[in-house]
């Protein structure tokens, strides 16, 4: 992976029953735990990190992101 890749960020109840999922049933690898957080995937392939819900912080509405629609 390159240094710039972005890595998507799955918010999720439990971070445990995630990665079980993501390394039983998917058969990926857990690059790292650290108990709120994990990054799974393949070494050197893609990622996903999953983050506990109670983690993040809820955004306001002067946090929220622009929203531009084209018709």
């Amino acid at each position: 992976m390159d240094e710039h890749d972005e890595v998507p960020v799955l918010p999720v109840r439990d971070v445990g029953r995630a990665v079980a999922a993501f390394r039983d049933v998917l058969g990926l690898e857990v690059i790292e735990d650290l108990g709120w957080m994990a990054t799974i995937g393949e070494r050197g392939g893609a990622l996903v990190r999953v983050v506990a819900e109670a983690a993040l912080a809820p955004m306001s509405d002067d946090d929220a992101p622009a929203v531009i629609r084209v018709a």
